[in-house]
């Protein structure tokens, strides 16, 4: 049989995405050379080991995970040291994330409503923003949706080749960011009903074997390199920005970049170095001795962080407070003021909306909801900003556009017939 073509609305939308992406970079890029002078936060630390394998050094800094510095390198290798034309090709990688929520959400809901799901994609402000940063935000949000994507096949087939391929994408997933190292645990959470416990453990362990297979030659590279088992990389002493001495200094008036040019800089700290194996214990060992004296302080600061994901962390995503649009118009053009609001709380609200009206018919997208769930836990233990959740937007229009498909098939069927309809069980693999 003949494939499908895409719906023409999806090829206007994807390419629509790709000149949108495209044109904000090249804004960015007008007023910023293409030098090293404009590289800021992390992005110094991934060109580093990008251009670093030219000169015939390989990741010798344990800093980061390489799938990123690598789509760098890639860049760098066809193009040259480019860092302007690096987000030029991470624009149009970027684009990718539209026509695959399409896909992803064929697999929950109808057309028209998958429809609207690659569109609130498409004109997605934060994610459009970011692909004018060396950061991983772009890419990892396209292998997201490609591990989401397997997840859901290999749940709705319950076949060992498909779990297989999934570790296998969990692994380049966190070889790129290492947030989701635990997610093959919670597997078993997201089986229809009707699989029996044996089955779901021995797939999801089969899953996260081709996982440890995945990041093995990476782990033994870190023992060989650095003497130390760093499966992935250092965490950068995320546990202790999520401790009680952290939320004092935040409480104090402090904010993360102040934070990280005193507490966390290894020039003023005492040569602690949280992006080195000895600098990322020692700041472990404070945050676990800050959470013991203080068990009352962490847990309410847990609470909160599970929140800022959602909607931004006051000491770093908001400028003037959370939801100040005036605060955030003094350094936001409208347009991004607009794209900031839509991300941080018309995507919150909507997907509360959603939930509540899907309610109790939330079985088929237990795969999708595995992400935000698990995320949300991850980042209230450890440290929360909304960038680590927005990645996850395009799972989350997936949902909000399937309770939106449930809404209109359930009004029209009632109109029709008055009777109820199942709309969310009319869906097509």
């Amino acid at each position: 049989m003949a494939r499908s073509r895409p719906p023409s609305a999806l090829v206007v939308l994807t390419a629509a995405a790709v000149a949108l992406r495209l044109w904000v970079t090249w804004r960015y890029n007008l007023v910023h050379p293409d030098t090293a002078a404009r590289l800021l936060g992390d992005e110094p630390g991934y060109d580093y080991l990008a251009w670093s394998l030219f000169e015939g050094r390989f990741f010798d800094w344990p800093g980061r995970t390489p799938v990123y510095p690598l789509f760098l390198a890639f860049s760098y290798l066809l193009f040259g040291h480019s860092y302007a034309v690096a987000l030029y090709v991470q624009a149009v990688v970027g684009a990718a994330a539209v026509p695959l929520t399409f896909v992803l959400a064929r697999r929950f809901t109808g057309a028209r409503a998958a429809l609207l799901a690659a569109a609130m994609i498409a004109f997605h402000g934060p994610l459009i923003m970011y692909t004018t940063r060396l950061y991983t935000e772009t890419l990892y949000t396209v292998l997201t949706l490609c591990t989401a994507l397997a997840l859901t096949r290999a749940v709705s087939k319950s076949r060992a080749r498909d779990f297989v391929t999934l570790g296998g994408m969990l692994g380049v997933l966190n070889l790129c960011r290492p947030t989701g190292a635990l997610l093959p645990f919670f597997l078993p959470l997201v089986f229809p009903p009707g699989v029996g416990s044996w089955r779901r453990i021995s797939l999801s362990a089969a899953a996260a074997a081709a996982m440890a297979l995945v990041v093995l030659p990476w782990t033994v590279h870190n023992w060989r390199a650095h003497e130390a088992f760093i499966p992935f990389a250092p965490s950068v002493a995320v546990l202790w920005q999520g401790s009680p001495e952290f939320y004092h200094l935040w409480k104090n008036g402090r904010n993360l970049i102040s934070i990280w040019e005193r507490e966390l800089n290894s020039d003023v700290n005492g040569g602690h170095d949280p992006f080195t194996v000895e600098g990322d214990r020692y700041f472990t060992r404070r945050a676990l001795d800050s959470i013991r004296g203080e068990p009352g302080v962490y847990a309410k600061y847990s609470a909160m962080k599970a929140v800022y994901l959602w909607i931004g962390n006051p000491v770093i995503d908001w400028a003037g407070g959370v939801y100040g649009w005036n605060a955030t118009r003094r350094w936001y053009s409208l347009p991004a003021t607009v794209g900031i609001f839509y991300s941080r709380a018309a995507f919150p609200l909507l997907m509360l909306l959603a939930i509540a009206r899907l309610r109790n018919r939330l079985t088929p997208l237990r795969p999708l909801l595995l992400f935000p769930a698990y995320f949300t836990v991850v980042h209230a233990i450890t440290f929360a900003e909304v960038r680590y959740l927005e990645v996850l937007h395009p799972l989350l229009a997936v949902v909000i556009a399937a309770a939106a498909d449930d809404a209109v098939r359930r009004r029209a069927a009632s109109a029709a017939s008055g009777a109820p309809v199942a709309a969310l069980a009319e869906t097509t693999s």
